[in-house]
């Protein structure tokens, strides 16, 4: 690695102060920035509950006790933690969920140019690598991400994609086992980020290391991607195992089932098919933009491809220029492109989980990250080929451009306040639901009903896992709890087990009291898989904390032992 100098750090410096400026809106008015407005409210509700249960005790949250209308659902049982984890240290720090969320959108778009930079500087010149840092926090895309269309933990977890790749690269070109267990552990990251991005850049991952195992006729190259992935699930076990061993308690069929507005057929960008989806999604109303920068970046790859094949007249300028790093992101970023067509529906049936996916459109996230090294490698031919003074103008040029269309999109954002989403309830998506419950028979939720006998039910104390409840009861009774019944939760009847019932279509607690006064305590516990997959992440990490130390002190033995298909690099 090369070390830092006065002019990188300047560099450093200068990507803090655009990533700043890109996002001074969202710290002056204080609001969430977003056009989807049901998944706004949402996500800050769910950072809202996920923050109540850490000041309660809880160290992983994973029962929201405010959804389904008041009777909970375990959504952090679906929905990966860590960008959420980060939110509510923000909002400790700043005293405001809103501008809590903000900052780690700020420190993730920040961390990922950063990645941007330092993955082009071992193959390009800094300034080259900085402009393409540059180029990716101004593009058009990166803009509509931030403020218009991109989900919280979406746009947090491209913060993991610039080291998964440094790393693998590291590990081809050196062959060290540190490399490997960094690239898993920052997989394991992206996976306790966001799932669905972490299936798909497991894809971008699997391209790098064909690439570089039959360009390299390094074969061997090839056992990093299982290794990276089993290190990645072990770190992330607390979160992955169980999802994996709990996943038939939810309404998992529902996230590909739910009509046009989540059919993936729907979103390609090619053909359109906007005109067959309700007019309340938000896809007819930017499905122009998505397909602007959809051209935007076949433009760019062709124009890239035309430079590739005249550099590759000389050989020497081909691999001094970095041309191909350049030709193996090109040939990476057209595989992610190709999902957004028609063409590919195919994949879409028969490559497992593909369609969980859900919207073609989003793999133009990996895309634009992809075309950014390539932006780099352009750059790089330019200030070879061009007078200082040409250079410094195209430059210009390009960013003025694309800043002025970054700041008119900023300014027509429109940010919810805290006020406004906390007047509003969002939409309980029914995957998050226990199976057996139907969404339409929930009204909002009374704590606490006597549905059976004669007696009264008071609540003492209502927290996200821990509910007290006095009761009074004349004769035997049938207590209805508003909270859904779901594996993990315990009942204790005066300090003994209680044995809970499902209602029927609600599927709320009901518990079943003796006369005379009692103390009924509800406690929502890990289960076996839980407590299991907790274990696995802490060895885990523990173990790989160990191994790295090792490695680092046994200095050049890092280097992996030769593996069955090694070959001339």
């Amino acid at each position: 690695m090369r070390k830092p100098t006065v002019k990188n750090r300047l560099y450093l410096c200068l990507l803090c102060l655009a990533t700043t400026l890109l996002a001074a809106k969202q710290f002056v008015s204080v609001g969430y920035y977003s056009v989807l407005h049901d998944d706004t409210v949402t996500y800050v509700g769910w950072a809202r509950q996920f923050l109540q249960g850490l000041r309660e005790g809880v160290w992983y949250p994973r029962w929201m006790p405010d959804e389904c209308r008041g009777y909970g659902c375990p959504t952090f049982l679906l929905y990966p933690p860590l960008s959420f984890y980060a939110a509510a240290a923000f909002a400790e720090l700043t005293g405001s969920l809103l501008l809590g969320m903000n900052m780690v959108r700020w420190l993730a778009l920040y961390l990922t140019s950063l990645g941007i930079y330092f993955l082009l500087r071992e193959h390009l010149t800094p300034r080259s690598a900085f402009l393409a840092a540059l180029c990716y926090l101004l593009f058009p895309f990166t803009v509509l991400q931030q403020y218009l269309c991109g989900s919280f933990a979406a746009t947090v977890s491209t913060v993991w994609f610039a080291p998964i790749l440094v790393h693998l690269l590291r590990y081809h070109r050196n062959r060290h086992w540190a490399a490997v267990i960094w690239a898993g552990l920052c997989y394991g990251g992206l996976l306790l980020t966001h799932l669905i991005n972490a299936y798909m850049f497991s894809f971008v991952m699997g391209g790098l290391l064909v690439c570089l195992a039959t360009g390299g006729r390094r074969v061997a190259t090839l056992w990093a991607l299982p290794l990276v992935m089993a290190i990645g699930a072990l770190v992330s076990a607390a979160y992955l195992l169980p999802l994996v061993c709990e996943r038939g308690d939810l309404q998992l069929a529902s996230f590909v089932t739910q009509g046009a507005g989540f059919d993936y057929r729907y979103f390609f960008l090619f053909p359109s098919r906007v005109h067959l989806i309700p007019p309340s999604v938000f896809w007819p109303r930017f499905y122009r933009l998505y397909l602007v920068h959809e051209l935007l970046l076949l433009g760019l790859l062709g124009y890239a491809l035309l430079r590739l094949v005249r550099v590759g007249r000389t050989p020497g300028d081909f691999q001094n220029t970095g041309a191909p790093l350049c030709r193996l992101f090109a040939v990476l970023a057209l595989l992610t492109l190709y999902p957004t067509i028609g063409a590919s529906q195919w994949m879409w049936r028969l490559v497992p989980f593909f369609n969980y996916i859900q919207f073609p459109y989003r793999w133009l996230q990996l895309s634009v990250f992809l075309c950014t090294p390539v932006a780099g490698w352009l750059w790089a031919v330019q200030e070879r080929a061009c007078p200082a003074r040409t250079f410094r103008a195209s430059v210009a040029m390009t960013m003025v451009a694309m800043a002025t269309v970054a700041v008119c999109w900023i300014q027509q954002a429109h940010g919810l306040t805290g006020k406004e989403l906390a007047a509003q309830a969002g939409p309980s998506p029914p995957e998050h639901l226990p199976v057996g419950v139907e969404a339409g028979s929930l009204q909002r939720a009374a704590r606490t009903a006597v549905v059976e006998g004669r007696g009264t039910a008071a609540v003492l104390r209502w927290q996200t896992t821990r509910r007290l409840v006095a009761v009074m009861a004349g004769e035997n009774l049938t207590i209805r709890l508003g909270t859904l019944h779901f594996p993990g939760w315990r009942a204790y009847l005066d300090g003994n087990p209680l044995t809970l019932k499902a209602e029927a279509g609600s599927g709320a607690m009901l518990a079943r009291v003796p006369s005379g006064s009692h103390r009924l305590e509800l406690e929502f516990v890990d289960t076996g898989p839980r407590l299991l997959g907790k274990a696995l992440s802490l060895a885990s990490l523990t173990l790989l904390a160990g191994w790295l130390v090792a490695l680092r002190r046994t200095g050049r033995s890092t280097a992996c032992p030769s593996l069955p298909g090694d070959g001339a690099g």
